[in-house]
């Protein structure tokens, strides 16, 4: 989408009410039924697409997040064309990745996955240890109340 800002030419700290005062303008100007050009259904489309995200308060927010998070990625790849035509040995040399680290990491992962396998498998049997246990000293505890009744 083009720049709503631009389109509706009002700048990013106008008010809803300059806003709208400026997408009416546009509009009437643009309208297909009062102008007859070519491009004035997609000029007049637009138009109303941009004053439909400058209108809406969330709309509007989340438009600005985009925009600055656009502006911050193309920040970061000028500063990686910088570092690129900079470096001596170039970008990948300077960051080259040894190819060990990444067996060694999958061996790692592997390994913490067993691991947790390993640890369920011995929390399961323990778990059924004390089942067992209780069940044993429930049992206990009737013969125990049984001795004592007849008693």
């Amino acid at each position: 989408m083009n720049n709503p800002y631009k389109t509706l030419n009002v700048s990013p700290t106008s008010s809803l009410e300059e806003i709208t005062r400026a997408f009416r303008k546009m509009a009437l100007k643009y309208h297909p039924d009062r102008n007859d050009s070519p491009d004035a259904v997609i000029r007049f489309k637009e138009v109303y697409e941009a004053y439909r995200v400058l209108k809406d308060a969330t709309a509007r927010a989340e438009y600005d997040t985009q925009k600055y998070e656009s502006q911050r990625f193309q920040a970061r790849t000028k500063a990686k064309e910088d570092l690129e035509a900079s470096s001596l040995d170039g970008y990948e040399k300077a960051f080259a990745t040894d190819p060990t680290i990444f067996n060694n990491l999958y061996e790692t992962l592997e390994n913490m996955k067993n691991d947790i396998k390993n640890s369920k498998r011995d929390l399961d049997k323990e778990f059924q240890d004390y089942g067992t246990k209780a069940e044993a000293k429930k049992q206990w505890l009737r013969e125990e109340m049984r001795k004592m009744c007849k008693a």
